[in-house]
Parts: C-alpha cells; sequence; structure tokens
C-alpha cells in the first residue's frame, strides 16, 4: 500500500472502500447512496442517467455490498465480485470517470472492524459474517484485479490524529 492520503481526492475520483459514517454524512449531506441492485442496472444500461445520481457531479456512492457478501459463501462472494462486481468498477472508470480521473465510485460498508490490511501481502480482506466461521475475502483483489498494491489508505484528520476511514485507488491499471 501506497502513502496513506490525508486529504480528499478520494471524493472525486478513483475507487474506494470507506466506513466512516461521518465522511459519508459529509459526503452525502442529504443524497443517499444507491443500492448495489441500481449500480449493477446502471452498467447493464450503459451507463445512462448516472448523472443524475452522482454526489456533486463528482462521487458515485454505493451501499450495500458487505450485505450481499454476508449473504453468500466466501468461495461464492469472491467469484462473484469478480464476474459481476469487478467488471462494473472497470465499466464505471472506463464510461463514467473517463479513465478514472473525471469521477469516484465509492463502496460504503458499515463497520471498519471487519477489514484487515496484510501488508506482507499487500491486500485487505473483508471477514465474513461469523455464521461463515473465520473465513475472509481477499476484497482489494477482488475489487481492483491486481492493482492493490497501488491502493492508499484514507485517513482522517481528526483532533491532530489521522484516523483510518477506507482504502482508496486512483485507477485500474
Amino acid at each position: 500500500m501506497s502513502r496513506p492520503i490525508e486529504i480528499d481526492v478520494w471524493r472525486r475520483q478513483g475507487h474506494s472502500i470507506l466506513w466512516d459514517a461521518a465522511e459519508l454524512t459529509a459526503l452525502c449531506g442529504d443524497k443517499s447512496p444507491i443500492s448495489l441492485r441500481q449500480l449493477l442496472t446502471l452498467k447493464v444500461s450503459g451507463w445512462a442517467g448516472v448523472d443524475d445520481l452522482l454526489i456533486r457531479d463528482r462521487a458515485l456512492v454505493v451501499a450495500g455490498l458487505d450485505g450481499a457478501l454476508d449473504a453468500l459463501h466466501p468461495e461464492k462472494a469472491t467469484d462473484w465480485l469478480e464476474q459481476s462486481i469487478y467488471p462494473a468498477v472497470l465499466s464505471f472508470q472506463k464510461s463514467v470517470a473517463s479513465g478514472g480521473g473525471e469521477a469516484a465510485l465509492i463502496f460504503w460498508f458499515a463497520e471498519a472492524r471487519r477489514f484487515t490490511y496484510r501488508q506482507a501481502e499487500q491486500a485487505a480482506y473483508w471477514h465474513c459474517s461469523s455464521a461463515q466461521g473465520a473465513k475472509e475475502i481477499p476484497i482489494g483483489r477482488c475489487l481492483w484485479n491486481g492493482s492493490e498494491p497501488n491502493s492508499q489508505e484514507i485517513r482522517m484528520k481528526n483532533d491532530a490524529v489521522p484516523k483510518l476511514s477506507g482504502y482508496y485507488l486512483q485507477r485500474i491499471s
């Protein structure tokens, strides 16, 4: 993982995993995140109408990925992420974000404690629900397909102590 970012570039470009509720509220204001189903529908439609859903004309915030992961067996979840969600992320980067610099795709997760970053592997993991035991999903690899070593921690300065709020990748290469 590259050096942490403490600026809000993640709100305008690239791909993010965010779990800080205060940051989500500050970003979205009175506009709600879209559902995972809406994201997949937008992709199928060729991103028709996406401009109306962008927050501040630059960010598409998606909620519900954590619930979908909890509903699936970890191996099936990994396959589904790679076969369904990653293509949507890549399509967003190409079609909406003009290569990654014009808009941000942000996946909202409710629980920070379910993430682990293993520096030796340069990989972020999602801890599955307790019903699945101690299993994990390599979420960064699944969403960013090998670009994960270029990702950065999103750190927010609160009371002069940076707080880990998510992960950010500027562009899938």
